[in-house]
């Protein structure tokens, strides 16, 4: 009998492009759920406080941000509660902010790690990936080509 039949080993089945992401609750102090926060265009990044490659991730969201201004943007973060007010001012307004477990990420995201980026369109994933930088430019147009096309 090996370690797979253990019931502490967690797998995750990762997003798979075109699959729908569910509606699950962002913050149950004020009921926001996330399809409330999703548009045409919708990039989700899945972040930690904990990780030196997430903060590179969030030295550069200005860039990313100005690059899609008609893109809505979601970041689920692992933090400790007193650094929200500080994350908040460091990113750009527009992006919302979601203090969020790394096991949340996982369950609700279906992450395999973080820093992780989901891309959507009208709900259906477009692109579920590690994040890494080389990537980004080439993801958002991948969105961007989606949308134009207007692929559902």
């Amino acid at each position: 009998m090996g370690l797979e039949s253990k019931s502490f080993l967690k797998t995750v089945e990762p997003y798979q492009i075109d699959e729908t992401i569910e509606n699950f609750i962002l913050d149950e102090t004020m009921q926001r759920r996330l399809y409330d926060d999703l548009t045409e265009k919708t990039i989700i990044l899945s972040l930690s406080t904990k990780c030196k490659a997430c903060f590179e991730v969030m030295e550069k969201l200005d860039q990313y941000v100005g690059q899609a201004k008609d893109t809505a943007w979601i970041i689920l973060i692992e933090c400790e509660d007193e650094d929200v007010p500080i994350i908040r001012q460091a990113i750009p307004s527009q992006i919302r902010l979601y203090p969020f477990t790394r096991e949340g990420s996982m369950q609700y995201m279906r992450v395999l790690g973080i820093p992780w980026i989901t891309m959507l369109h009208n709900r259906q994933v477009v692109v579920h990936h590690p994040y890494y930088e080389e990537g980004m430019l080439g993801w958002m147009e991948q969105l961007h080509v989606r949308a134009v096309a207007g692929v559902v």
